[in-house]
């Protein structure tokens, strides 16, 4: 368990790598035509694809996704739910597998939703997730 310091140290650190970015809530095509360039890394984490616990099931589609993507200079860190369809759209890209676990229906379920997903990325990674 670490310790109030390393909380500390590890909030400072996060928060000195953060002193210099742009947050914004928009539609994702405007802010990547926006700030796409060369020194630029987007986050992007669309309505999962084909889930039946979605409420926004697709309100942006996949293909719309990597249409954008697909010749951005900047970099991308792309979270989706593991499916068929998604990893053969990015086939080619940097893609890490992870188990999650959802809290959010869980009162209703009775149980914590565990999960795979997928973080695709366009530049080579050097972490791997269990």
């Amino acid at each position: 368990m670490a310790g109030i310091k390393e909380v500390v140290r590890n909030f400072r650190y996060v928060k000195n790598k953060l002193s210099s970015a742009i947050l914004e809530c928009s539609d994702f095509r405007d802010v990547i035509r926006k700030y796409d360039s060369k020194g630029t890394l987007f986050y992007l984490d669309p309505p999962y694809y084909r889930t039946n616990e979605n409420a926004y099931i697709d309100t942006v589609k996949p293909m719309e996704v990597y249409e954008v993507l697909k010749d951005i200079e900047g970099k991308f860190i792309l979270s989706y739910n593991d499916h068929y369809v998604i990893r053969k759209l990015f086939d080619g890209y940097t893609i890490l597998e992870c188990t999650t676990k959802y809290e959010l229906g869980k009162k209703e379920r009775g149980y914590v939703k565990e999960a795979r997903e997928l973080l695709i990325c366009n530049y080579e990674v050097g972490v791997k997730f269990v």
